[in-house]
């Protein structure tokens, strides 16, 4: 009697091969179930591995399927993109970025670190464009705030 084991601990019996595919099947999601799990849609996730930022592979009838680490690699991208990398930036960061929270490990790159200011620089002038603005709506508010009470009690 031969028995296969995975990687995930299940020992199955060649003749079981209805179940050995099943277990397969599971380790593998298509585009849509990858793209619910990561709040993303199907197309930003074509253009993440267009961008060579994901990887898939192609089942028998050419589906895409993805493994379940790609889950972590697309949050970690998008919490990036939401941070204000640009899809460029991404590809050097993503492979020394460690872990759920995007952490980098110490690494001397001169190159990488004026990159990393310039990006901050650029962060910087948005926050202070956003501030102003947020700044004008608060007077644009308080001054028809202001008309709305003036116009009540009239």
């Amino acid at each position: 009697m031969h028995r296969l084991k995975l990687d995930i601990g299940v020992k199955v019996e060649p003749s079981d091969e209805f179940h050995f595919e099943k277990i397969l099947e599971r380790a593998e999601m298509k585009i849509g179930e990858l793209a619910e799990l990561t709040d993303s849609t199907p197309r930003q996730l074509r253009y993440y591995e267009q961008k060579g930022l994901i990887g898939s592979e192609r089942s028998s009838n050419g589906y895409r399927t993805y493994s379940d680490d790609t889950v972590e690699q697309v949050r970690q991208i998008r919490a990036l993109l939401d941070s204000g990398f640009n899809t460029e930036l991404i590809a050097q960061l993503l492979p020394c970025v460690q872990g759920p929270e995007a952490e980098l490990p110490p690494n001397h790159n001169p190159e990488m670190e004026q990159e990393l200011r310039t990006q901050m620089k650029r962060m910087e002038e948005q926050i202070e464009m956003l501030t102003h603005s947020h700044h004008r709506f608060e007077c644009y508010l308080k001054r028809v705030e202001a008309e709305s009470e003036t116009g009540k009690s009239a």
